[in-house]
């Protein structure tokens, strides 16, 4: 099921769903990828890689998975890590609302080709870039996990993840698995710093 695309110029992805699986079966996987029809199956001749932040989630569970990712050519897809299923399956949802945030990060040219600027543009995709975030040379970060969410924690299964609110003018967060971050991993308190 494809679900909106976003668009960056003629760099164009698509929200992909598949209930069934794809790469893995029986499970709900949600991607992000480029929309291979509309980019008549191939990135722009002069683009190597790019290079995007993205948050990918679903309300009703209460999952997010933050991730940089750089697709670097027409198949590459983001997903969510296919096995938070079981939280899908546990409840009787009448809906579910799946969704992702994309933030262009980088465009990598090829060395042969420089493309020609559209009129009063410095470059093809120079407008959606972030010129004004800085990151500081020395940032602290507290996060109180208490109530709700340390109830939360304290019941999650391997995979489970949870995100610090963003700090240093929204460059990092602290992402947190407690019971650990795959199977291979389950009982083992995970935390990592993410940017």
């Amino acid at each position: 099921l494809f679900g909106p695309k976003i668009k960056f110029n003629n760099i164009i992805f698509q929200c992909t769903l598949c209930p069934s699986g794809w790469s893995h079966r029986g499970c709900v996987q949600f991607y992000i990828e480029f929309d291979k029809e509309e980019m008549n199956n191939k990135l722009p001749k002069y683009i190597k890689s790019v290079t995007a932040y993205l948050v990918i989630y679903c309300k009703q569970i209460e999952y997010e998975y933050r991730t940089p990712k750089i697709f670097i050519n027409i198949e590459s897809a983001q997903g969510w890590p296919a096995y938070r299923i079981d939280d899908i399956k546990s409840c009787d949802f009448k809906s579910l609302n799946f969704g992702c945030y994309i933030e262009l990060l980088r465009v990598e040219y090829t060395k042969d080709y420089i493309p020609v600027p559209l009129p009063n543009q410095t470059k093809l995709y120079e407008e959606f870039f972030n010129k004004t975030h800085k990151i500081a040379q020395k940032s602290q970060c507290e996060w109180k996990v208490d109530g709700k969410l340390l109830q939360r924690f304290r019941s999650a299964k391997h995979s489970q993840g949870f995100y610090s609110p963003n700090f240093d003018n929204d460059s990092w967060c602290l992402s947190c698995s407690p019971s650990g971050i795959k199977k291979e991993y389950d009982g083992k308190f995970c935390i990592a710093l993410k940017i």
